[in-house]
């Protein structure tokens, strides 16, 4: 109850507001089940209690690959530009890259 309760209030506004007070309203409800010492009651509250949290779940990562995916797009769209910049600058200055070792010869005695 306590880990949702802190989720919604780190995540509020990014969760529709139907939802959350749906999620809010299943977390009052599970609480009072929890007060009522009834064990159906409180496996019937905690499990419609997963079932939201599962639903908020599902939001977020919907709503972070939604921002990966946005972000993805950027990026590849700016690095398409300084792709085709790099390309001219190579064209223009053909130096021969040599891909050499440093071996210390007095370590090695």
């Amino acid at each position: 109850i306590y880990n949702l309760e802190k989720l919604m209030r780190e995540n509020k506004d990014k969760v529709p507001e139907d939802e959350a007070n749906k999620i809010q309203a299943e977390i009052e409800n599970t609480k009072k089940a929890i007060e009522s010492d009834d064990a159906e009651q409180i496996k019937n509250a905690t499990e419609a209690l997963s079932q939201a949290s599962h639903k908020l779940s599902e939001i977020m990562y919907q709503q972070a690959s939604q921002q990966q995916a946005q972000q993805e797009a950027s990026q590849q769209g700016a690095a398409g530009d300084q792709a085709s910049g790099q390309e001219s600058s190579q064209d223009s200055s053909e130096e021969e890259v040599i891909d050499a070792e440093v071996v210390d010869e007095e370590k090695k005695k």
